[in-house]
């Protein structure tokens, strides 16, 4: 046994319960978020900015979950505190958001909510494999999966309530508390000392900085060309040096990693391991989906069903953020099932094929409905559609965070857990400006005959389009599940 499963069973369920509850702050914040940034816009001079705070949020998380992924490796007793710290900046984060007053305030503080992010998926569930064996870890991690649907259950619940009753400030407040807490709690957990537990630690070299500018360079520049096409419109100059700067980067950093190899921020190893590789490739696909509908949806109904009885009768900030809680009910239970099915088969191939054909299912129906192809679009059926989802959701969150840890080498697990995580914030991130340019393609011939309603129409028109996409995208998920392998004995 080591040190981190020695410790005192009251440490370890301290840091279990804190983790958890951080988990369920950032699923919260992630839910709610769209639908607290158009109001929040409605009160600035410069709102108009506002997807950009969605797409920003996830550049510094990009880019640190490999440096945690790094530090935590080299030094494991580490991540006690660095859990601590970061969960009292996404305190720090939602508190400036709460008192901002202008939109830039928000954009500018969101970048660091990747602290919270990066924190719990590489730091924070390595730190629950430390501390259990393979089946009980399995079971702990597949409760990850019930903990995030809960926050996505209790999120546009409590969120639509408090935005519909008192405002969009209050909720970041609530929530910043709630991090403090969890902050807290982590500090009271499980505490092993760098000699403790330096049989566990990393022999790797010294830390990559070259590689990690090369790295923020290339996603800070393309995610920010992309995301202000209103601001910096594709083919204008600042546009331009932004995608050229974003080119250069990823050459530098493509070539960093084949001369430094293991020592490269992303370690060469990393990549020659097929799991890691898909795994965050998965990971990838996966959110670039799974975003659309957390994104736009809310929006959608705002428009497509703002005249519904039922929207009309619990409230239209409410009843977008509904069918998100929906799709969250099936996650409460079918958790651990997921987890406790990956860690006994020592792969999550079977579970990831599984999730992958009801998320295409679930996909296809949604676009079908959309476009009345059965009938003409009802909230129920948005409803219905997204509790179905709910299956493929909890089976997504499971996989990534406990296949990982099952179903990778032991001396690559942090790290590669760190760039599976990145894959999982690559895919949100991308898929915002690139959908976000979809709907901005499809608004521009309304601009000049409907004004200000041009908006609206462009993301009627876009939804079938960013469905599509998904769909081709879920079909490459498929295909590239069947290629994971479980480890022999002696990986283990």
């Amino acid at each position: 046994m080591n040190p981190f499963q020695e410790a005192p069973q009251s440490k370890k369920m301290t840091t279990i319960v804190a983790l958890y509850l951080a988990l369920i702050c950032n699923t919260f914040i992630s839910t709610s978020f769209s639908g607290m940034l158009p109001l929040a816009a409605g009160e600035f001079k410069d709102g108009a900015i506002w997807p950009l705070a969605m797409a920003i949020g996830g550049i510094l998380g990009l880019c640190i979950m490999p440096i945690f992924g790094y530090i935590g490796a080299k030094n494991p007793a580490i991540k006690r505190p660095f859990v601590s710290v970061s969960l009292v900046i996404g305190a720090a984060v939602l508190i400036a958001r709460g008192s901002a007053q202008n939109m830039m305030t928000i954009v500018v503080a969101s970048v660091f909510w990747g602290f919270v992010s990066g924190s719990i998926f590489v730091l924070g569930f390595s730190m629950v494999r430390d501390m259990f064996d393979r089946k009980e870890s399995g079971t702990y991690l597949g409760l990850l999966g019930t903990v995030m649907s809960v926050g996505m259950l209790a999120g546009p619940f409590l969120s639509g309530i408090i935005l519909d009753r008192f405002g969009w400030r209050p909720l970041n407040f609530v929530i910043g508390a709630l991090l403090v807490l969890s902050a807290i709690l982590v500090w009271a957990g499980v505490k092993v000392t760098k000699a403790e537990a330096a049989p566990l630690a990393s022999a790797s070299g010294t830390f990559d900085f070259a590689g990690a500018a090369a790295m923020t360079v290339f996603l800070a520049c393309f995610i920010i060309a992309m995301s202000m096409t209103s601001y910096f419109p594709l083919g204008g100059t600042v546009n331009n040096i932004l995608l050229v700067l974003a080119v250069i980067a990823l050459i530098a950093l493509i070539f960093i990693i084949k001369t430094k190899k293991q020592g490269a921020f992303i370690p060469s190893a990393v990549f020659a391991d097929r799991n890691s590789v898909v795994f965050a490739v998965c990971n990838f696909l996966t959110l670039f989906s799974t975003i659309s509908l957390n994104a736009f949806l809310p929006a959608y109904i705002r428009i497509a069903l703002g005249e519904d009885s039922i929207v009309t009768t619990i409230g239209i900030s409410l009843a977008s953020l509904l069918p998100a809680a929906g799709m969250a009910i099936p996650g409460l239970f079918l958790g651990p099932v997921f987890g406790g099915k990956i860690a006994k088969a020592g792969d999550a191939r079977g579970v990831l094929t599984f999730g992958t054909i009801v998320r295409f299912a679930s996909y296809l129906a949604l676009l079908l409905a959309i476009n009345e192809v059965l009938g003409p679009l009802s909230y129920i059926a948005i409803i219905v559609i997204m509790l179905v989802f709910g299956v493929a959701n909890s089976q997504n969150s499971v996989t990534f965070s406990a296949g990982p840890q099952i179903q990778i080498k032991p001396e690559l697990r942090v790290q590669s857990n760190s760039i599976i995580q990145v894959g999982q914030s690559l895919g949100a991130g991308l898929a915002i400006p690139i959908y976000s340019l979809v709907i901005a393609t499809c608004t521009a011939p309304f601009v000049a005959t409907h004004g200000a309603a041009a908006s609206a129409m462009g993301l009627l028109k876009a939804m079938p389009i960013i469905l599509t996409i998904c769909l081709v995208v879920i079909a490459l998920l498929f295909v590239l599940g069947f290629f994971l392998r479980p480890l022999a004995k002696e990986e283990t």
